[in-house]
């Protein structure tokens, strides 16, 4: 399962102190186990998390996605997703994210402890404008009918496309700040199990998100559940 869960990066984010906006990534989270999809099998998914930057605000994602195996050892992935940054700022600004993600699953020699990640992606969120991302990383775990154990690492790269300047006043705040989306880079690690339920599946799992670009970095940590069932 490729993102069930949580935290993550978002353009219109903004922390307590610091009022500097990431051009996000391509999908809340990457959540998922090494194993891929039988040849022409097809799994479709929802999830649902919850984020927070230490003393920051809180952010709300939901994803839907498919999945479907092109090979025993090779499967195609596509995703959807909708983030929000719960608290409102001072002039009102959205500060919700649609954002879009295809990429490929690799499982060398079908084994069922490692498995390549990667994929390309976008987004567009109103106040910030839209952009374009490219990730790789790798899934680790232990492939079992009962509960499935497993880490993620990953890299990324979200590039903005016309970026405008975000208004990140705080809702009560006497003072006004704005910043514009500039490159970002990011670095994911997560961990979680997930259960097999005859030919579904539940994913719990958290996860930390380290973005930084040319004058700040942030760490996000967050939770969340998925549900996978087979078609």
């Amino acid at each position: 399962m490729n993102i069930p869960v949580l935290i993550v990066s978002l353009l219109p984010i903004v922390g307590a102190c610091n009022h500097n906006v990431f051009s996000p990534p391509s999908r809340p989270i990457t959540l998922t186990t090494p194993a891929t999809l039988d040849k022409d099998e097809t799994a479709v998914r929802a999830t649902g998390s919850i984020s927070s930057e230490v003393f920051g605000p809180s952010i709300a994602a939901g994803s839907v996605g498919a999945r479907y195996g092109v090979e025993s050892q090779v499967e195609v992935v596509a995703d959807l997703s909708y983030v929000q940054v719960v608290e409102e700022s001072e002039s009102g600004t959205n500060r919700g994210i649609a954002m879009g993600r295809a990429g490929v699953k690799l499982n060398p020699k079908e084994s069922n402890h490692v498995a390549v990640l990667a994929g390309v992606g976008g987004g567009y969120a109103p106040a910030g404008g839209a952009y374009t991302t490219a990730d790789i990383g790798f899934a680790g775990g232990y492939e079992n009918p009962y509960a499935i154990p497993f880490v993620n690492l990953g890299v990324f790269a979200s590039i903005p496309l016309n970026a405008k300047a975000i208004d990140t006043t705080l809702l009560g705040s006497s003072e006004s700040h704005s910043d514009t989306p500039k490159n970002t880079f990011g670095f994911t690690m997560g961990a979680g199990v997930k259960v097999p339920i005859n030919t579904s599946a539940f994913t719990f799992g958290a996860n930390i998100t380290r973005l930084a670009d040319d004058d700040s970095v942030e760490v996000f940590i967050g939770l969340g559940v998925g549900i996978e069932t087979k078609l």
